[in-house]
């Protein structure tokens, strides 16, 4: 998906109509990138009222619209005056699972601590029989997150994620990603946004 930063109702206009063309293919389950619903970096947006509001009916509309398929979607979840990177498992029309990243990158291009808390605990599902863990971008960089997610019980990881274009990042992606699944004996999913935001 090519999202849009602060197009929250035209990236929920697009989610829903990729998870309807794939429940008609027969898919069991969506994946979307991280921050799918604000688009990525959302920045200083994240602390606007408005903006909080748009998130919040969004993911609503997500989960009237998209009933019949399971979408992993990733998006700022606010919880008081703490936000966080987040991924949420839509199932039967509700939030059935949340996760919240729990590494915030804090260099080059990331500045993520600025705008989101940390999250501490691993997130597991039941997906068509498979005990899956979430994973947000960042997450499975570092060791900690995905193997707190197996031993929680995780057979297979799906990570979310909005990493920006950068020449040769490809194969440093596909290299860490190997490093995981050799260490951890897990599969993972793994899926990028399309496009850039680079203003």
């Amino acid at each position: 998906l090519n999202l849009f930063v602060g197009d929250v109702d035209g990236n929920a206009s697009r989610v829903v109509e990729v998870a309807r063309e794939a429940a008609g293919r027969g898919a069991d389950l969506v994946m979307c990138p991280e921050l799918a619903l604000a688009g990525y970096p959302p920045e200083d947006l994240l602390f606007h009222s408005g903006f909080r509001r748009q998130v919040q009916s969004a993911l609503a509309r997500l989960c009237a619209e998209t009933a019949g398929i399971d979408v992993l979607v990733g998006y700022p979840e606010y919880d008081g005056a703490r936000i966080y990177n987040s991924a949420a498992l839509l199932r039967d029309g509700r939030v059935y699972a949340n996760y919240r990243k729990q590494r915030l990158p804090n260099y080059k291009v990331f500045d993520e601590k600025r705008y989101f808390s940390t999250g501490v605990v691993p997130t597991l599902v039941d997906v068509k029989g498979a005990r899956v863990g979430l994973l947000v971008c960042e997450d499975v960089w570092e060791t900690e997150p995905a193997a707190l997610a197996k031993a929680s019980g995780a057979e297979l990881l799906l990570v979310i994620n909005a990493s920006p274009f950068q020449l040769h990042k490809q194969r440093q992606r596909e290299s860490i990603l190997r490093a995981r699944v050799a260490a951890l004996g897990l599969p993972v999913v793994y899926v990028n946004l399309v496009g850039g935001q680079d203003e």
